[in-house]
C-alpha cells in the first residue's frame, strides 16, 4: 500500500478530445512519426525540421496533455528531444514530463528531462528558473514518490542540490524553494531518515504557513508530508489523526484540492487498517477511489494504485478470498492498461499471490509466486524488495501447512527506517 505523492499534481486533463480535435492529433501524429523516423544528415534538412518542430511543438504538447493522448505524448518527447532551441523546449518539456511521469510512465518522463537539461545547462538562453523547474521534476519522478517505487538514493542528492540552488535564486522563505524541500523530505525519509524527513517537513509547514497562510497549497502539501512522517514516526494512530485533520480542512476550502484530498484519504485507509479500525478503513479507500476516478478516469494509474491499496485494505479486515478476487482481477486490468512489466502490475500479482495463500489456496498462490518470480528476469533485481518478499512467502508456504497471516503489510506501505 503506498504512499502518494507530496504535493499537488497538475491539474487532472479533462475527458478527451472534441472531433476536430481528434482530427488534429491524427494529422500532427503522422507528422510527427515522419520527422522523427530517422535523424536528417543535411544540414539544411536538419534546419528546417528545427523550425517546424518549434512551430508545432507547443500545440502537439498541449493536445498530448489537455486531452490526455498517451501516442501523441510519446512522440512529442521524441520531437522535443530533438528540438534545436532548449530555451523554448525547456518549459514544453517540463510540461509533458510531468504528464508522463504523473500517469506511470516514470522512464520516458526522466529521459525527457535529462535530455532536455542536458541540452539548457550550456545555453545562457534558458532562464535559470526554468533549469531549476525542470531538476525538481527530474527529482521527483527519479525517486520515491510512493513506498517501494523509484531510486530515492539518486533522487536525494539531485533534490538536495536543487534545494540549494532554488535559496540562492529565490531565497529560502519563496514558494519555489519550499516545494524543493518537500521533496528532499520525501527522499530523506525513504533512504532511511524518516525522523529527519519529519523536522524538514515540519519546518516547511511553519515557513509556508508564516508566508502564504494555512490555507495555501504549498503550505497544505508541507502538512500532507508531516502526515507522511507522522505515521512512520509515531505510529499509524497518530498518522490517521494527521491525514484526517488534513482532509478536514482541505475539504472546507472554497477551492478544495481534490488530487491531495483522495491521496490523503488512501493514507488515512491505510493508517486506520494499520490501526485496526478497519470498517473506516474501507470507506476511506473506498472514497478514495471514488474521488481519483472522478478526477481522472477509471484506467489512470492513480485509480489502480488505489485499488491496490483497497484490495490489501480489505485482506486485513479479514477477508482474505475478497482481496484475492479483488487483487487477480486487478493484475489482469493493470497488465493492459500499463504493461506487464510495470512496477504497478508486478505488485498487484504479489498481492493476488499473497492473499491467495492467505485464503487457504496454497497450489494457487505458489503457481502465483513462481510465475512473478520468472517474470522478475530483466525487469527488478533479485534484491528489490518486491523479489525477496515473494522468495521469503513461497518458502513459508512449502515450510508451513497453514495459511500465512493475512494481516501482515505489505512491501511499500512505508518507507522502511
Amino acid at each position: 500500500m503506498p504512499i502518494p505523492r507530496s504535493y499537488p499534481p497538475s491539474p487532472p486533463p479533462p475527458g478527451g478530445l472534441a472531433a476536430g480535435q481528434r482530427w488534429e492529433v491524427g494529422l500532427l501524429t503522422q507528422l510527427l512519426a515522419e520527422l522523427t523516423r530517422s535523424a536528417p544528415t543535411q544540414p539544411a534538412v536538419r534546419a528546417a525540421l528545427g523550425e517546424l518542430l518549434a512551430a508545432a511543438l507547443p500545440r502537439i504538447v498541449q493536445l498530448a496533455v489537455t486531452g490526455g493522448h498517451a501516442g501523441l505524448a510519446d512522440l512529442a518527447s521524441l520531437a522535443l528531444q530533438l528540438a534545436p532551441q532548449p530555451h523554448l523546449a525547456a518549459p514544453l518539456a517540463f510540461e509533458l514530463a510531468d504528464f508522463l511521469g504523473e500517469g506511470g510512465r516514470e522512464g520516458r518522463a526522466i529521459e525527457l528531462l535529462e535530455t532536455t537539461i542536458a541540452a539548457a545547462e550550456g545555453d545562457p538562453a534558458v532562464p535559470a528558473p526554468d533549469l531549476l523547474a525542470m531538476r525538481r521534476l527530474l527529482a521527483w519522478h527519479v525517486g520515491e514518490k510512493i513506498g517501494g517505487h523509484g531510486d530515492p538514493k539518486r533522487a536525494l542528492e539531485i533534490a538536495r542540490r536543487v534545494v540549494r540552488d532554488s535559496t540562492t535564486v529565490y531565497g529560502p522563505a519563496h514558494r519555489e524553494t519550499l516545494g524543493a524541500r518537500i521533496t528532499f523530505a520525501r527522499q530523506v525519509g525513504a533512504t532511511g531518515n524518516p525522523r529527519e524527513a519529519l523536522t524538514i517537513a515540519r519546518e516547511v509547514d511553519a515557513a509556508a504557513t508564516a508566508a502564504f497562510g494555512a490555507d495555501d497549497r504549498t503550505t497544505l502539501s508541507a502538512r500532507f508530508e508531516v502526515a507522511v512522517w507522522t505515521g512512520v514516526v509515531d505510529g499509524a494512530a497518530a498518522g490517521a489523526e494527521r491525514w484526517a485533520e488534513l482532509i478536514r480542512q482541505a475539504e472546507r476550502l472554497e477551492a478544495p484540492p481534490q488530487s491531495l484530498i483522495a491521496d490523503s484519504m488512501r493514507n488515512l485507509a491505510i493508517c486506520l487498517s494499520e490501526s485496526g479500525e478497519h470498517t473506516g478503513a474501507i470507506q476511506a479507500s473506498e472514497d478514495a477511489i471514488n474521488l481519483t476516478q472522478q478526477l481522472y478516469g477509471v484506467t489512470h494509474i492513480r485509480v489502480l494504485q488505489k485499488r491496490l491499496t483497497h484490495a490489501w485494505v480489505v485482506g486485513s479486515s479479514g477477508d482474505p478470498q475478497a482481496a484475492a478476487d479483488l487483487s487477480g482481477y486487478l493484475a489482469d486490468e493493470c497488465a493492459d492498461i500499463v504493461g506487464e512489466s510495470h512496477l504497478t502490475t508486478l505488485e498487484t500479482r504479489y498481492a493476488a499471490a499473497h492473499w491467495t495463500a492467505a485464503a487457504g489456496d496454497h497450489a494457487g498462490a505458489a503457481r502465483r509466486y513462481k510465475a512473478l518470480l520468472a517474470d522478475f528476469a530483466g525487469v527488478l533485481g533479485d534484491d528489490h524488495l518486491l523479489a525477496q518478499q515473494c522468495r521469503i512467502e513461497l518458502a513459508e508456504l512449502k515450510e508451513d501447512p497453514g495459511p500465512p497471516p493475512g494481516d501482515e503489510s505489505a512491501p511499500g506501505v512505508r518507507p522502511k527506517s
